[in-house]
């Protein structure tokens, strides 16, 4: 898969889920137990499980 392609399937992603964001408020989404994790730690997440996954 290309770095390229991976832009576009993020750009994609991130629109569905603007959608779905959009189709209930914040506040019914928490009362839901839907919580967002900010875009910053989920990349530290992301890169620390693929070093533990290299080693």
């Amino acid at each position: 898969m290309t770095l390229d392609t991976l832009r576009q399937l993020e750009v994609h992603r991130l629109e569905l889920q603007a959608e779905l964001d959009a189709a209930k408020s914040k506040q019914e989404r928490n009362q839901l137990g839907q919580f967002a994790t900010p875009s910053r730690l989920a990349t530290a997440i992301l890169q620390q499980a693929e070093h533990l996954f290299t080693l």
